[in-house]
């Protein structure tokens, strides 16, 4: 009896166990799915230093869990902590050598680091491993290029666009990577994969404008607005890091003239007008700048104009093509800033007459533009996709239209490959 008793208790005690290992097991899975669930959110939003946090707290549990140690990488090589990135690519690839993930991400923290020989290893072994991830493809032509193997770098970077099914990111890879193959080996050297390329995607709009660019059509006159759109919200999301990168300086150089020559009142309040403000760089330094002022952002780009809201500089921001935007302003702004925006008009006529009628008597326009030292043409498409434009047009179209100018300087305006590129900052006025 006392046996049969026992015997129950025992069961009775094991079935509680499994019940409390099993709540134990489900209530683990659901902090899990929890802190997964939260760090991925702030990942997505780009709020990598947070998300740190939550997937440190799954790695304290469980050190080799895949997705936690991949996305804390990665989070760390966008903070741009490369040891710390690279330590988890490590340990991907020694836990995990058969998923491209590791791989991929070492390759891409070498190419930052410079390692361009290595990260073409791991890149590549990222590619054997998956084959149908174009981003492996892509950095690998960017590997590929900065090796100086240009024609395997064009063929990945086709390979990538392939892959994509015609991703626009791609197509702007591979337009950058002809457009720098030719720079290093002449514009004859990269027309057989143009050709392919163009071939196959000719009715997308980075396609046509690399094609026209590298053919100087003379009878293109301003970039269509659906390409701007569309390179615009592709590089929104690393737009003010590549643009340090190329050292771009122009909103700051604006900035300067206008300091020097507006003769600003602290106690008036000015109307502003940041034309193609992009992310919002010059409308920080514009802000900082004018003590009063109202300041309205226009850009082609959802993408970027998300970012330049976050920067909160601006009164008030506008989706719209800019001289679509111009038409309905009349004697409107005290001042239309226009930084790295002339680059995509060959024809100034319009946008500068649409300019003048939307500023006040006395209002001023601030602009930068790239210089034509190539030819004696008055502007053109040049191979790297934007406008340049000669000195005596410039000042032709300006007097044409009312303006006078007030100050002109000669400017390093940013880098293309391991070139400089030159231009003009120009503070033009209306007079009153």
């Amino acid at each position: 009896m006392y046996f049969i008793v026992d015997c129950q208790v025992l069961v009775i005690l094991s079935m509680l166990k499994s019940f409390r290992n099993l709540i134990k097991y489900f209530s683990s899975s659901a902090t899990y799915s929890r802190l997964l669930e939260k760090g991925n959110n702030l990942y997505v939003a780009g709020d990598y230093r947070r998300a740190l946090k939550f997937y440190q707290k799954i790695l304290k549990q469980n050190p080799e869990d895949l997705v936690a140690l991949y996305n804390y990488a990665t989070a760390c090589f966008f903070l741009q902590d490369y040891n710390a990135a690279k330590l988890g690519a490590d340990t991907l690839i020694k836990l995990f050598p058969e998923k491209a993930c590791g791989w991929s991400l070492r390759g891409r923290i070498l190419l930052e680091e410079g390692g361009y020989s290595t990260a073409v290893v791991d890149l590549q072994r990222a590619v054997e491993l998956d084959s149908s991830d174009y981003w492996n493809s892509n950095y690998l032509s960017q590997a590929l290029q900065k090796c100086g193997r240009r024609n395997e770098a064009a063929k990945i970077a086709l390979q990538a666009v392939n892959l994509s099914g015609g991703d626009d990111s791609q197509h702007l890879n591979m337009a950058y990577t002809l457009y720098e193959n030719s720079l290093e080996d002449g514009t004859s050297s990269v027309f057989e994969i143009l050709q392919q390329w163009y071939n196959k995607y000719q009715n997308n709009p980075i396609v046509k404008q690399s094609w026209k660019s590298f053919f100087f059509d003379k009878n293109y006159d301003k970039s269509d607005s659906h390409y701007v759109e569309k390179v615009f919200d592709c590089f929104a999301d690393s737009f003010d890091e590549t643009l340090h990168d190329l050292e771009y300086d122009s909103p700051r150089q604006i900035a300067k003239i206008l300091s020097e020559k507006m003769n600003i009142d602290s106690a008036k309040r000015y109307n502003i007008l940041d034309l193609g403000c992009g992310t919002g760089l010059c409308g920080k330094v514009l802000d900082s700048l004018f003590k009063k002022r109202f300041m309205t952002g226009v850009d082609l780009s959802g993408q970027m104009l998300k970012r330049a809201c976050a920067k909160k500089c601006y009164d008030y921001l506008e989706k719209a093509e800019i001289e679509q935007y111009l038409k309905c302003k009349k004697d409107d702004f005290d001042l239309i800033v226009a930084a790295d925006v002339v680059t995509y008009f060959g024809s100034l006529d319009e946008l500068f007459y649409l300019v003048f009628s939307a500023l006040k008597n006395g209002g001023y326009f601030a602009f930068s533009v790239t210089k034509n030292d190539i030819n004696e043409n008055d502007y053109f498409l040049h191979s790297s996709g934007r406008f340049i434009h000669a000195e005596n047009y410039l000042k032709n179209v300006l007097q044409k239209n009312g303006f006078c100018i007030c100050k002109q300087v000669d400017s390093f305006l940013r880098k293309e490959g391991e070139k400089d590129v030159r231009g003009w900052i120009i503070l033009a006025h209306k007079k009153a």
